[in-house]
């Protein structure tokens, strides 16, 4: 909590000795940048509290060996497997040994403590920004300098749409200011279709996103698509009632190969998981929470989850047709096998991608829609809505 404080207060202090310099651009390019730094702090504390769990357990089930408690074993070296592979508490927990309980527990108040404090410094960054970008916008009207006042003021709306502040605010259970409807109409929506949905991107785009999109079909960045045979997990995600959904999976490669005393390969990939949807014919569809979960290849498990994209998606008319990107996926990876020696080895900047499942809720929170793009992803299908 004390660094994220520490970014918001070095983010003020040098955009203020800049203000005067800094393009709207620049400015964005910062905010993006201040947003990453939480993330990564986030990311650390949960590793080093995964770390000292990891060695709580490993303790325990020492003692449990030692006891002879066999059960207890059994279900220490079945947290351990699912904290290494980073899945999410399952529903059998009252059936846990009552000490591996109470350490889950605290396990899940530690991280929710570090959610709420991460959440509670995006939404006084955000906070303060549309403040600022208020204070810019009416600077540029009284210059006279309409263009700038829109495009600050616009800015100022599309803190709204950025998915890690609406999940921040969520969090928080604070509602964001902008946030359509008043009154008793944000009770209309579950908790997490709250907030000012995404602005559908008209305008041709060639760059994919680091954050999930929702594009007018044909302005969506083009790519290599790789069309997928989806399954559906369950009959409760088949949606043939209220849209129609096609999965696609846009695969870049760059390879580079060399021949010399073995076979070296080099590999850029970059992954965006794509679902083009349109409602049902002569049908209109509410507001949608559409969550894009991607998993890693693994030698164990392969429902191992590499991240979860989520975006709320507008009201849809009959006749609109659009396509929702995950953010981007990229890493690299180098290949060596040697002619000569057994020197060979891999390396991998980064998770190997396997597949994606894609999941709409609709205003009540109800699975409405659910498809995966490998059929042994369907048993790891997530039923509601993150938290």
């Amino acid at each position: 909590m004390k660094k994220s404080l520490l970014y918001i207060l070095l983010f003020f202090l040098s955009t203020s000795l800049c203000a005067q310099t800094m393009s709207l651009e620049d400015f964005n390019q910062r905010f993006e940048e201040e947003l990453g730094k939480i993330n990564q702090t986030r990311n650390q504390q949960k590793q080093a509290l995964n770390v000292k769990y990891l060695g709580a357990l490993l303790r325990m089930e020492t003692q449990a060996k030692n006891k002879g408690d066999l059960d207890l074993v059994q279900a220490v070296r079945s947290e351990i497997k699912r904290v290494e592979n980073d899945e999410p508490l399952g529903e059998n927990e009252q059936a846990l040994p009552p000490k591996l309980k109470d350490m889950q527990r605290v396990m899940e108040n530690l991280q929710n403590q570090y959610k709420k404090e991460d959440a509670d410094a995006v939404v006084k960054l955000v906070d303060s920004l549309k403040e600022y970008s208020s204070s810019r916008s009416i600077e540029a009207t009284r210059q006279n300098d309409i263009p700038q006042a829109v495009a600050w003021r616009e800015w100022e709306e599309s803190l709204e749409e950025n998915a890690h502040v609406q999940k921040a605010y969520r969090i928080s259970k604070r509602p964001l200011r902008n946030s359509e409807g008043e009154g008793n109409n944000k009770e209309e929506y579950h908790a997490a279709l709250q907030g000012r949905p995404s602005r559908i991107i008209k305008e041709a785009t060639t760059e994919y996103s680091d954050e999930p999109k929702i594009y007018l079909s044909g302005s969506e960045p083009k790519g290599k698509e790789k069309r997928i045979r989806s399954s559906t997990p369950s009959m409760q995600g088949a949606g043939h009632t209220q849209l129609t959904g096609t999965l696609i999976l846009i695969e870049e490669k760059d390879i580079n190969k060399s021949g010399y005393s073995g076979n070296y390969k080099e590999k850029s990939l970059v992954y965006v998981p794509r679902l083009s949807m349109s409602p049902i014919v002569g049908q209109n569809l509410d507001r949608c929470l559409v969550v894009f979960d991607l998993y890693k290849r693994g030698t164990g498990s392969k429902r191992s989850i590499i991240r979860t994209d989520e975006i709320l998606i507008p009201a849809l008319s009959a006749s609109d047709r659009v396509v929702v990107d995950a953010g981007k996926y990229e890493y690299e990876t180098e290949e060596y096998d040697s002619s000569w020696s057994s020197y060979d080895y891999k390396y991998a900047s980064g998770d190997e991608f396997y597949g994606f499942i894609v999941t709409l809720f609709n205003k009540d929170g109800e699975l409405i829609y659910q498809r995966a793009s490998e059929r042994i992803l369907n048993d790891y299908a997530r039923e509601s809505p993150p938290k």
